[in-house]
């Protein structure tokens, strides 16, 4: 029933209303599916950076134009590995920072990231809790 109500906010003509919907606590996968396809990067912004957002809410949010939709993406708590290298292929070095500082990134995503020619991606790298010895190693080699 929410879901239902949710989705026929976004047709609303107001988009302050389908940003609210994008926020909304209880917006499904389907609604921040739908809040992606929105005209406004405000609206897709909010999706991406959702608590909720799934593998394939952020899959599509990388996927985006806009660098500060992917880059939410790649911030968000729910970024899964896969996402993550997506994200170290992206032409952003913002993009690909966020990924590297992103507290689920795993060894292999940091043995990738502290090899990127954008020294903030490698700062972003080398100060991630994750970071182990061997990628602390590789960056020193790197150097």
């Amino acid at each position: 029933m929410l879901e239902a109500e949710l989705l026929r906010q976004l047709r609303d003509p107001d988009w302050k209303v389908w940003e609210s919907v994008a926020a909304h606590p209880k917006a499904t996968k389907h609604v921040l599916l739908e809040a992606l396809n929105n005209e406004h990067r405000i609206v897709r912004f909010v999706a991406a950076g959702h608590p909720s957002a799934t593998e394939r809410v952020l899959l599509l949010a990388m996927q985006d134009d806009d660098w500060q939709v992917r880059l939410t993406a790649a911030a968000n708590k729910n970024a899964t590995e896969q996402l993550l290298m997506i994200a170290l292929k992206d032409q952003d070095s913002n993009i690909r920072a966020a990924a590297a500082g992103n507290l689920n990134t795993t060894r292999q995503v940091l043995l990738v990231a502290v090899t990127d020619k954008q020294w903030g991606v490698c700062i972003a790298a080398l100060k991630n809790p994750n970071a182990t010895e061997d990628v602390l190693m590789i960056a020193k080699e790197d150097n």
